[in-house]
């Protein structure tokens, strides 16, 4: 979800924050969620600490460090695209800007 709705509804839900985004045809990048679940709710926040540090790298450029971390949870969907993200940087496939990356389409 995007970070509107995440400002609108943060106080009764648990999210993850999953990248920062910038879709085809817009300037600035948007900040995009996981809904977990609810605030209440007994959650094993182990992967999602994980996949915070990762992102940490991720932003700031270290894409190998970040790429090694996000791996260590395969089973995690949003793991394993961010790690197939962080290959693509490094090969040059990807563009990431200030820890945007840029979608070339919709």
């Amino acid at each position: 979800m995007s970070e509107s709705t995440y400002q609108k509804t943060k106080s009764d839900f648990i999210f993850r924050e999953l990248d920062t985004i910038k879709v085809k045809g817009k300037t600035k990048g948007v900040k995009i969620y996981e809904l977990v679940g609810f605030t209440n709710a007994p959650i094993d926040v182990t992967k999602y600490r994980t996949y915070e540090q990762a992102l940490s790298l991720y932003y700031t450029g270290e894409y190998k460090q970040a790429r090694d971390i996000f791996d260590t949870n395969k089973a995690d969907l949003a793991s394993a695209i961010m790690t197939k993200r962080c290959d693509d940087a490094i090969a040059g496939l990807v563009t990431v800007i200030d820890g945007v990356y840029t979608m070339t389409r919709k």
